[in-house]
């Protein structure tokens, strides 16, 4: 038997470099290559686009634009005044529920005095206690209406005041301007007077038109404090009548706890007086009728729901408008969410999503996570913004995402979208 023959550190160091080191390299650039490969079919790459959360801005009944407090693309902040409607028919509608209010304090008037007279006769006793019970009760009823229709009332002079009040600062900084540049121009003339470059006829002709200027001026600026005035008055009316108004319905708490108290201690339930059920369904009545003004007053002026810009204007001054026909729309300065489409080719893995990345088109390499909210139910056409070929629509699966933490969006921004397939 033959002794193996030796090899030497540098035969072997030879044959692993020739034999066994191309193995091993291939071997790891082939896991690798079918690691970028599973890992390229387990993502899909498709577009969206940012939503743009809009608001329709559209009055409940018809009306007629009295003013629009903001321009196109200008910013607004939630709870400012968009949009005012003129108010005539309200206020005529105020006049007539103020005369209607007066026939039923005076009907109310009458029929205390007529159960006062009756109560000193056979009538008195527990009977006459429980509709003096019932009057009190009816009284502060309408004590509390008159109140609610002030509040009606100065809540419709206070703007109307403050739109005068605008109107006369207007006024005044015109006649101010007119009288500042008259009073310059005769100090001109009055130069041009002295060195006889003019005639005196001239000079006193002039004076007359200061004059007159600085009068306008005096009577705008009287005008301008009569209506900042009265809209302090207007204010600090509303503030006591709204005072008063929560005193009545406290008193009229109290007045129907003492009836209750009242029935109570009776050995059965006695029936209404038909005068009394009579006013108290008149009161009833009214009370629906004030709260309809309320209504009408609160939709003279549509108010912004949230921030954003002005994005759609529709309305203008006189301009008459329907219920429900928008007259500007809202968009707010950050989009809430994003609106993804799934190409066509691959409708079977809609199921198949779970992790979703977002990023924009100028900054690929920073996306951001995001969940997904719903899925739409068909195929839609995607956005001609999203369109390789503007001649040649595409269409795909909608998938609703949320909104990308850390990433404030521009509502209609172009998005790149990255989806994991399980």
């Amino acid at each position: 038997m033959t002794a193996p023959i030796p090899f030497s550190s540098r035969q072997s160091k030879a044959i692993f470099l020739r034999r066994v080191l191309p193995v091993v390299v291939w071997s790891f650039s082939a896991l690798a290559c079918a690691f970028l490969l599973g890992r390229q079919s387990s993502w899909k790459d498709f577009e969206g686009l940012a939503m743009a959360q809009e608001h329709e801005i559209a009055p409940i009944a018809v009306g007629v634009v009295e003013s629009v407090g903001f321009s196109l693309f200008e910013r607004v902040e939630a709870g400012d005044v968009l949009v005012r409607f003129k108010g005539e028919e309200l206020e005529a509608r105020l006049a007539t529920q103020r005369a209607e209010f007066d026939r039923l304090e005076a009907e109310a008037s009458a029929l205390e005095m007529t159960l006062a007279e009756n109560a000193v006769g056979v009538h008195s006793g527990w009977l006459a206690d429980l509709r003096r019970f019932r009057m009190d009760e009816q009284r502060l009823r309408i004590e509390t209406l008159g109140l609610a229709l002030q509040l009606e009332e100065a809540r419709m002079e206070i703007p109307r005041l403050q739109r005068s009040l605008a109107g006369s600062d207007e006024v005044l900084l015109a006649v101010s301007t007119v009288d500042e540049l008259a009073r310059r121009e005769h100090g001109r003339l009055e130069g041009l007077a002295a060195s006889g470059e003019v005639s005196q006829s001239l000079l006193d002709e002039f004076k007359i038109r200061l004059l007159a200027s600085r009068r306008a001026r005096i009577e705008a600026a009287t005008a301008r404090d009569d209506f900042e005035l009265a809209l302090e008055q207007a204010k600090r009316r509303l503030e006591d009548t709204e005072a008063l108004k929560q005193s009545a319905e406290l008193d009229l708490q109290e007045a129907r706890r003492n009836r209750d108290a009242f029935l109570a201690r009776l050995p059965s339930a006695p029936k209404e007086d038909p005068r009394l059920v009579a006013l108290d369904q008149a009161v009833r009545v009214q009370r629906f009728r004030i709260e309809e003004i309320m209504l009408a007053r609160r939709a003279l002026s549509l108010k912004a729901p949230v921030a954003g810009r002005v994005s759609q204007l529709a309305a203008r001054m006189g301009q008459a408008v329907l219920a429900g026909e928008p007259v500007l729309i809202l968009t707010e300065e950050h989009a809430g969410g994003v609106l993804a489409w799934l190409p066509e080719t691959d409708a079977a893995l809609l199921g198949r999503l779970e992790e979703v990345l977002v990023a924009r088109v100028s900054d690929p390499g920073n996306p951001h996570p995001v969940a997904i909210i719903r899925k739409g139910p068909a195929i839609a056409q995607l956005p001609p913004q999203l369109w390789r070929d503007p001649g040649l629509p595409l269409f795909g699966f909608p998938i609703l995402l949320g909104r990308p933490e850390g990433l404030n969006l521009v509502p209609g921004e172009r998005l790149l979208v990255q989806a994991k397939v399980n």
